[in-house]
């Protein structure tokens, strides 16, 4: 019985949020057929979000007029104002108004402090602060990065003291550890 009451009135409070988006796109497109008809530009654009800036503020503006407007026109089948339906409306997060989008990367400074036994020897630091500041502006891997950096400072420098857990019964090239790293 519980949760048969519960999902009444889920529907019941996603009803509100359905009709409230299906105002505000029709007013959205009522703002748009008034961008167009006013501003002559707007015309080669297809959707708000393509609009140069001052068109956006523009159509923004325009938007929150007309909802503003419409505030007390009843929108739900059951005589519920945009207001009061807008108010009782389930809030949609980030995520599910399309709104934020997050990209996660692996900072891997520590990784390579930690299996370098935190050395402190200058190069590599040296290279790894370096490698951090190029990797803000670039799309390549960060051990490349780093690799490289570690060439430009180091010179033929052996990163095998530095990595020992790459380490075997021979020294290993500063290739092989490159390899090991990635």
């Amino acid at each position: 019985m519980f949760a048969i009451l519960l999902i009444i009135y889920s529907v019941w409070l996603l009803s509100f949020t359905w009709f409230v988006n299906k105002h505000e796109s029709k007013m959205a497109d009522r703002a748009q057929a008034y961008m167009k008809a006013t501003y002559p530009e707007a015309n080669k654009f297809s959707k708000p979000a393509d609009y140069t800036d001052s068109l956006k503020t523009i159509y923004r503006n325009r938007l929150n007029q007309i909802l503003d407007s419409t505030k007390e026109d009843k929108i739900t089948w059951f005589g519920n104002t945009y207001e009061y339906a807008r108010a009782k409306e389930l809030n949609l997060g980030l995520d599910l108004q399309g709104g934020m989008s997050v990209t996660m990367e692996v900072e891997l400074t520590g990784l390579l402090r930690s299996m370098s036994n935190n050395s402190r020897d200058p190069q590599f630091l040296k290279a790894l602060d370096e490698a951090n500041k190029q990797k803000a502006n670039s799309d390549k891997d960060f051990i490349s990065i780093f690799s490289e950096e570690f060439k430009s400072i180091a010179g033929d420098g052996k990163m095998a003291g530095i990595f020992s857990a790459a380490n075997s019964d021979q020294i290993p090239s500063n290739a092989r550890i490159i390899k090991y790293l990635k």
